[in-house]
């Protein structure tokens, strides 16, 4: 980063900063008249810069957890997901992970900078299709395509995991091994075991196309609107435990679609009321039975 580049950086801090600072110190002169807000969100954030280093991720990525956390020079191939609690730090050096790879829950992933035991600064690469499992750590390394690193492994500083090779679960592999293709290494320190059979690779490469297919239903999950999941909510209250004869019983039967309009229309009215700060209750919005209320006690009936 240049003097001037980090210049500008540092002043943009500064006033920002500054700015806080000062809605703090007017919302606490105003006392009973402060305005606070209702709803505390999370500061947490999936992809963070940090100063000059920036993650880059691909518009194909298939899926990134609400709370994964990608951080500074870290970039991310197309089909590959990011899963609950993983970490992807890439502070002091860089962080390259290629196509259809996995990242599974709590894994971390992390660099050296230098001065460590191989007294030099080190990335880490891990290639296509590869599987990082569960609780994992990878530390200045590098994993090749297709290889597998099990649940609760380490991999350290300086290590290359080759082709197609299986590092099993709870193993730790020591700074500077290399693990030839295709080769499992069990244990702590982790020694070469055996070759990976033909069976297992094609075990593990249906589990990485399975990874790529279940980040699809994840994504679409979590990148659900409020309106969706509002709608959502509302027809799982209007179908729980109600039969085609329950509805014919209240005259709703073929009207559910109606009965969901108005619920909806009801709930957008009274976010409308809390946001004005009007009473509960004031007012009906306009939905096609005769009122959302009345929509809501008759769906509601008979619990």
């Amino acid at each position: 980063m240049s003097v001037f580049r980090r210049f500008l950086y540092h002043l943009g801090y500064l006033a920002r900063e500054t700015g806080q600072a000062l809605d703090r110190a007017g919302c606490f002169l105003q006392g009973n008249f402060a305005y606070r807000e209702a709803l505390y969100l999370s500061r947490h954030r999936q992809i963070m810069n940090l100063v000059d280093r920036k993650p880059i991720i691909s518009p194909q990525v298939q899926f990134i957890a609400p709370n994964a956390a990608i951080i500074g020079d870290v970039a991310i191939g197309a089909a590959s997901s990011v899963w609950y609690g993983a970490v992807i730090r890439g502070d002091v050096n860089k962080v390259v992970i290629g196509e259809r790879t996995n990242v599974q829950d709590r894994a971390v992933i992390h660099v050296a900078s230098g001065g460590g035991k191989l007294e030099r600064a080190l990335p880490t690469f891990i290639g296509n299709e590869v599987t990082i499992g569960h609780g994992a750590i990878l530390h200045a390394c590098a994993v090749e395509d297709q290889a597998v690193v099990g649940m609760g492994a380490i991999v350290l500083d300086g290590s290359r995991v080759e082709s197609g090779a299986v590092i099993g679960a709870g193993s730790v592999l020591p700074p500077g091994t290399v693990v030839g293709a295709g080769q499992l290494w069990l244990g702590t320190p982790a020694r070469f075991v055996r070759l990976v059979s033909a069976e297992e690779k094609q075990q593990f490469a249906v589990q990485c196309s399975q990874y790529v297919e279940l980040a699809k239903m994840h994504a679409t999950e979590c990148g659900k609107t409020p309106d969706q999941l509002d709608a959502e909510q509302m027809a799982a209250l209007l179908w729980e435990e109600r039969s085609e004869d329950y509805l014919s019983s209240l005259g709703l039967l073929g009207k559910e679609e109606d009965v969901m309009a108005a619920q909806k229309a009801y709930l957008a009215h009274e976010r409308q009321l809390a946001a004005s700060g009007a009473p509960k209750g004031s007012g009906k919005p306009e939905t096609k039975i005769s009122s959302s209320t009345d929509a809501r006690q008759q769906v509601s009936a008979g619990h």
